[in-house]
């Protein structure tokens, strides 16, 4: 098994967990939409800035930034820029 399907795979029942539990905490403790969303929106600013980190890392051995690292950079500066 490589390494990168054990990744892909914690990282979609990680998402799964996140997205049930929001679903069922949601209705407890009356959070909306917006504020859920103002919670997770700097967290994946922050995973977007280390992926492109990790791709400019990559970059330097491959000589070429791959667009997952170009959607990290946009979706980090839009979450920065939302919170000036």
């Amino acid at each position: 098994m490589s390494t990168d399907f054990v990744a892909t795979i914690n990282w979609a029942l990680g998402s799964a967990l996140a997205g049930v539990a929001a679903i069922l905490i949601a209705p407890i403790v009356q959070l909306q939409v917006a504020r859920i969303l103002a919670h997770i929106h700097p967290a994946l600013g922050k995973v977007a800035v280390k992926q492109l980190i990790k791709e400019i890392e990559q970059h330097y051995r491959t000589r070429q930034i791959s667009l997952t690292a170009r959607t990290a950079l946009v979706a980090s500066l839009q979450a920065l820029l939302a919170h000036l």
